[in-house]
């Protein structure tokens, strides 16, 4: 072995150097990593392999029969080189080597690799070198990023926004499943671009994505929502210092400090600076800026005179011009009034919280508000009502329907939004339930819902967290006037829900409209025959093309049985099957379906409801039953039609016909398969199947047995031998019904029969 390795490395060394030209020719192919393998060529150039892993076949040839020793150590040799340069996601686990081909004066065989998962988002490749131009190159794909990157943009430019304006952010897709978050907003993706509306604050935003199992994504882009320079005052400093951009000429405001003023800012501007100003302004009043519409600003001397604006009413605002800043907290927004005694008014941001909820109606109310201030309420960014400001807080009350709400505040041109938003959820209500958890680990169960109306019926079942994006299964059952499932709704998935869903059918359309379209009929129905018996005459499946009316339901047709109908009368004789001639008139009940593809059978029932014969295209199959209306026979219809008259015995019936006996507990005990003989079934005192033996294991003096634990789990399986009546009279004396964990072999005991 080891000769043989070190003459395989010398081979390999020869080789590189030889082939060094082909080589590299033949890595104008970008590959991430690269061995060489001595073999003449390979089945093909390239193998794909996904990025679950798993196993990749090489198939080679090698020219010339004194490389057989090379070949029997080819396997060690290339996982030898693998490790060498360090490559740990691809192996060789078996090479499958064929006898030398003497016609063709070469080894052939296979190299079987075993390939890692790829945990990354870049596709791994590897180099098999042979020194020609017929390498082989081994590709294992990337793996599929869960959230795609789209772009965010607004309809400010570019990507800028102004503050205490309603500003646009646009996505330019999303995907089902995957929720969008900016700000304290979210909306769920649809497959098509989503847009956000809001005030923003000053500040930079991003748009992220996040689907359950997976980790957060940032979207490519952002909006930055900042204020021109000269609308930016505030800042408090001396005079002659550019640290800062400054409110006009007025009063110190308080918190500044001694020996601080405020001056003009234009004062403070280089000329370069006051270009750049009258270029902006110039900018505004052109409409050349998206993010300030309908200003006209015009700069005299060191005063801006702001002369018409969408927030400003009145002709007595013309020659007044407004500033907002931020504290830097956060936590206010000032407005401020030029050329005349300046005057500052903090805007408090209070946060918004659920208040009472009565029947269909509930409130919202924020923790606090201000005099004269006039707060405004959405719902999905459309108005909904306001309130003015007193010192009490704000209550929004007698409100219905759901969705998304956020506050705004309003004093006279100044917006500023409240902290937090509410999203209330318009389908949730109030019904009996019973829950259903099952544990598949001790943190996360899996809970169903069960609900129930006043009559005891179940109307709606609830499967918490049980969608693949971590959304509740909600699956509606509706009665009609008598009480009867008219209609089968398909299940739909909701986010963020909290109970019973009252409008569940209006939100199932919904949900499979966005899928499918308005005609997506995500729902079956069934028409009865409006008697007392409630008989199925036709029911439709999901789809349209399988809907009511549309040629492919299943029609069903029951009446009375007619001499007409030949259904021959099979009786039990003990083991035996006797014909006594046909049914007579009105003995029989007729059942005639119909399926969804115009298939056409007809079933035969007793007045006991048993099937007495199943007929398509004149083929019959009969079932006899014994006094006890069990099935003992299944008569085939090559045994049918040999069966004319008088009576047969079990003997003769089982080579075509299915039998069954039962022992004193009702059970199967022996059941006859045509073509397998006989099986045999044994059980013990709780009425398990403890012992089996068929024809072939009866020849051998074998059976097959299963052993269970105290909660009739099978446990333990195997074969013995022994006779029945043996296997009887052990399990009548049967006193232990149960194994235990045991330190034996298989982990149990030996303790039942």
């Amino acid at each position: 072995m080891n000769k043989g390795m070190e003459y395989y490395r010398y081979i390999i060394k020869l080789l590189r150097c030889i082939s060094l030209a082909s080589i590299l020719c033949f890595l104008i192919v970008f590959a991430e990593a690269q061995i060489v393998v001595p073999v003449s060529e390979f089945g093909s150039n390239v193998f794909e392999v996904s990025d679950a892993g798993g196993y990749c076949e090489v198939d080679f040839k090698t020219y010339g029969k004194s490389n057989g020793e090379l070949m029997k150590v080819l396997k060690d040799f290339v996982n030898y080189e693998l490790e060498e340069s360090e490559i740990t996601w691809i192996l060789v686990l078996n090479l499958v080597l064929d006898d030398y081909n003497v016609e063709g004066d070469y080894y052939s065989g296979t190299l079987v690799f075993g390939v890692r998962p790829n945990p990354t988002y870049e596709a791994r490749q590897i180099l098999l070198d042979n020194g020609s131009e017929d390498g082989a190159l081994i590709i294992q794909s990337k793996k599929v990023d869960p959230v795609t990157l789209f772009n965010v943009t607004s309809d400010c430019e570019p990507f800028s926004a102004f503050p205490g304006r309603k500003t646009q952010v646009t996505l330019s897709g999303s995907q089902v499943g995957v929720s969008y978050y900016i700000d304290n907003d979210t909306i769920q993706g649809t497959g098509f671009p989503i847009t956000f509306e809001k005030v923003f604050t000053e500040g930079v935003y991003y748009v992220r994505a996040k689907k359950k199992g997976y980790g957060e994504r940032t979207m490519n882009g952002n909006i930055n929502i900042s204020y021109f320079p000269f609308l930016k005052a505030g800042l408090c400093t001396k005079q002659n210092d550019l640290e800062g951009i400054l409110p006009p000429i007025g009063p110190i405001r308080p918190g500044c400090g001694f020996y601080v003023e405020k001056v003009s800012f234009i004062d403070l501007m280089s000329k370069d600076q006051k270009r750049q100003l009258d270029k902006m302004i110039q900018e505004i009043n052109m409409g050349k800026s998206t993010c300030c519409p309908g200003f006209k600003i015009r700069r005299v001397n060191n005063a801006i005179h702001l002369m018409s604006g969408p927030n400003i009413k009145g002709v007595e605002w013309e020659s007044e011009v407004f500033l907002s800043l931020d504290n830097g907290t956060g936590g206010k927004q000032y407005r401020i009034w030029a050329l005349m005694e300046p005057t500052v008014y903090p805007i408090e941001r209070y946060q918004l919280l659920k208040g009472d909820m009565y029947g269909d109606r509930y409130s919202l109310k924020l923790d606090g508000a201000q005099l004269s201030v006039v707060y405004r309420l959405f719902r999905d960014s459309v108005f909904v009502t306001e309130r003015i400001g007193t010192l009490e807080p704000v209550e929004f009350e007698d409100l219905s329907g759901g969705g998304t709400y956020h506050v705004e505040a309003h004093y006279w041109d100044t917006i500023i939004p409240m902290n937090g938003s509410l999203y209330v959820d318009k389908n949730v209500g109030g019904a009996n339930y019973v829950k259903e958890s099952v544990y598949v680990n001790e943190e996360n169960p899996v809970s169903t819902y069960v609900y129930y109306d006043g009559l005891g019926r179940e109307i709606q079942l609830r499967q918490e967290d049980n969608s693949v994006g971590g959304y509740d299964i909600i699956q509606s059952i509706v009665y009609d006037s008598t009480g009867r499932v008219s209609k089968s709704y398909l299940p739909f998935s909701v986010r963020e829900n909290q109970g019973y869903r009252k409008f569940a059918l209006s939100e199932q359309d919904e949900y499979y409209t966005n899928k499918f379209g308005v005609n997506h009929y995500a729902y079956s129905e069934t028409k009865y025959n409006n008697r007392p018996e409630d008989q199925i005459v036709e029911q439709s499946f999901y789809g349209e093309k399988l809907k009511m009316g549309s040629g492919h339901t299943v029609k069903t047709n029951v009446r009375q049985y007619t001499t007409g109908d030949n259904v021959k009368k099979y009786v039990l004789d003990g083991s035996s099957v006797k014909l006594e001639g046909n049914y007579s008139y009105r003995e029989l009940i007729v059942k005639q379906v119909t399926d969804a593809e115009n298939v056409k059978y007809t079933e035969y029932y007793d007045f006991q409801g048993n099937l007495i014969c199943k007929s398509q295209d004149e083929v019959k199959t009969y079932y006899v039953y014994d006094d006890l209306n069990r099935q003992r026979y299944i008569i085939s219809p090559l045994q049918d039609a040999e069966f004319t008259s008088g009576t047969k015995t079990l003997e003769q019936l089982s080579k075509l016909c299915y039998y069954t006996e039962y022992n004193e507990l009702n059970k199967p005990y022996k059941l006859y398969v045509p073509g397998a003989g006989c099986t045999i079934y044994l059980y013990d005192k709780r009425g398990r199947a403890v012992l089996v033996q068929d024809a072939r294991m009866r020849a051998e003096g074998k059976w097959l047995f299963t052993k269970y634990d105290e909660m009739d789990r099978p446990v333990i399986t195997g074969t013995c031998s022994g006779t029945e009546s043996a296997h009887k009279t052990g399990l009548a004396g049967q006193f232990v019904f149960g194994e235990a964990r045991g330190t034996v072999l298989h982990g149990y005991t030996n303790n039942t029969y």
